[in-house]
C-alpha cells in the first residue's frame, strides 16, 4: 500500500471522517500549528449536511505524519493551499478507491471472517472510531459531533457504536452485601 493510501485510512481511523470528507480535504482547511482540520465544503464537493460542518482536533502523531506528507507536496508544487491532501494518481483528482489497497492490507494481517480474508471497508473504520471513543466513555453528543451526526440523533449509537462483550463485562454492577 503507497504512503498516501496509508495516512489516508490512518487519518479516517484516528478522525471518524466520511470517506467522502477525507477524499475531498484540502490543504487550506489543515491546520498543523494548532493541530486541527475543517470539515467544510470545497470546490471538490458538497458536506452531507449542517451538522457535518465541523473543526477536528488531531493527535500529535498524526499531525507529525500529515506534515511530512505536506513537505512531499510541497516539493512537488510550491503551491498546496487548494490542492486535496489525498490525491489520487492525478494530483487535482482525489483518491477513489482504497478498496484493493485495504483488502489487500486485511489478507496480510491475516483479518479473517468465517476463514476467509475480511472485507475491510473506510466505513467500518468510521464505525470503529465511534466505538472506540463510547468505549473510552466518550459523551454521546461528543461523538456525535466528531462524526458529523445532529446531537440526538439515534443513529451514533444504534448503528455505529458497536457494544463489545469486553464493555459489557466491565458493566457489571455488584453490591457489596454482608452475607447474612
Amino acid at each position: 500500500m503507497n504512503r498516501r493510501r496509508r495516512l489516508l485510512i490512518r487519518f479516517i481511523c484516528e478522525t471518524g471522517c466520511r470517506k467522502s470528507e477525507a477524499f475531498r480535504l484540502i490543504w487550506r482547511n489543515v491546520d498543523l500549528n494548532h493541530g486541527y482540520v475543517r470539515i467544510c465544503a470545497t470546490e471538490h464537493g458538497q458536506i452531507k449536511n449542517e451538522h457535518s460542518d465541523r473543526q477536528l482536533p488531531l493527535g500529535k502523531g498524526l499531525v507529525e505524519a500529515l506534515q511530512r506528507h505536506r513537505e512531499i507536496a510541497l516539493r512537488q508544487s510550491s503551491v498546496i493551499v487548494d490542492r486535496l491532501v489525498f490525491p489520487g494518481s492525478a494530483p487535482d483528482k482525489p483518491i477513489d478507491n482504497v478498496r484493493k489497497a485495504l483488502d489487500g492490507a486485511a489478507k496480510r494481517a491475516s483479518i479473517v471472517r468465517d476463514g476467509k480474508p475480511m472485507h475491510v471497508t473506510l466505513h467500518m473504520l468510521r464505525k470503529s472510531f465511534a466505538t472506540w471513543l463510547r468505549m473510552d466513555g466518550v459523551a454521546l453528543p461528543v461523538v456525535q459531533k466528531k462524526l458529523g451526526h445532529s446531537v440526538g440523533s439515534t443513529v451514533t449509537d444504534e448503528v455505529y457504536a458497536y457494544v463489545t462483550e469486553e464493555a459489557q463485562q466491565r458493566a457489571v454492577v455488584e453490591l457489596d452485601i454482608p452475607h447474612a
